[in-house]
């Protein structure tokens, strides 16, 4: 069955942000991930986005995989791995294919993702956080108001 892990907000300028908690069964010692990108598919600068998935004791236990952003959810798989079953943290880190745009000021955009995981037995606890992003020097831009359309979160020019 599938289950929500999280919802994520990103910028080009993110670092590795936790999506949520997973504990569940592997199959064959890999884990399925299902990504949609809740805001369009022209995310420039952001490429694309690494995910991983990082057991209780740190160690990257089942690989890693790229996210391209799309508007379909598209599935994705960590693994494989010599484990029957994890228990740990689902991280995404988003990535720019041109670090340059952003040092001449090219605008970011706000990526905003959900990953959800086929959960073969046992649980997630997503890690919905406030509406909003941290930028690369840890400044947090908070939304205004509600969720706005497919999802998209208002960014505050404060």
């Amino acid at each position: 069955m599938w289950q929500t892990v999280g919802v994520v907000t990103v910028t080009a300028e993110s670092e590795t942000v936790t999506v949520g908690q997973l504990t569940t069964d592997t199959d064959q010692g890999r884990v399925w991930l299902e990504v949609a990108s809740l805001n369009g598919r022209d995310m420039r600068p952001l490429g694309f986005a690494v995910l991983s998935f990082v057991s209780s004791s740190g160690v990257h236990e089942v690989g890693y995989s790229k996210y391209f952003p799309d508007t379909a959810p598209a599935v994705v798989t960590l693994g494989p791995g010599p484990v029957s079953s994890v228990s740990g943290t689902v991280e995404l880190r988003p990535r720019s294919y041109n670090t340059r745009w952003l040092s001449v000021g090219l605008p970011t955009r706000v990526w905003c993702v959900k990953v959800s995981a086929l959960v073969l037995n046992g649980q997630t606890d997503p890690s919905f956080g406030p509406r909003g992003f941290r930028n690369s020097v840890r400044k947090f831009f908070p939304s205004r108001g509600p969720v706005g359309p497919r999802g998209a979160w208002a960014l505050s020019n404060d």
